[in-house]
């Protein structure tokens, strides 16, 4: 056989595959789409039905109910704290922070306040 009659013979036996996967490719291309669709409205219409249910059945307990009154009660049995001044606060605060300054001034607190090396 001759170069010319095999390419012949090969680019007529490569047309003809061709032609059969497009026959073959429009009807898969159709069965997919298909397939998607009816898994799509399946999804959608066991979303419906979920949704419906817990609508229609009243909660037994609500825990926030409880929870509620839960608080309530222990506000209820709590006394706030009586409301103290600016100026006692703000001294309450200074001898805190004199105590801390003590405690880490004295021996057993930690070390000398003026040690800047790092522990």
């Amino acid at each position: 056989m001759s170069l010319a009659r095999r390419l012949a013979h090969a680019d007529s036996r490569y047309n003809a595959a061709a032609s059969t996967i497009a026959i073959v490719k429009k009807p898969v291309a159709w069965l997919a789409g298909a397939l998607g669709i009816a898994g799509l409205w399946r999804l959608l219409r066991r979303r419906r039905g979920r949704v419906a249910a817990p609508a229609e059945t009243p909660p037994a307990d609500d825990p926030a109910e409880a929870l509620r009154a839960k608080l309530a009660e222990t506000r209820d049995a709590e006394p706030e704290p009586e409301p103290s001044s600016l100026e006692e606060r703000r001294r309450a605060v200074h001898d805190a922070g004199r105590a801390a300054i003590d405690e880490m001034r004295s021996p057993d607190g930690g070390g000398d306040a003026n040690d800047t090396s790092p522990n």
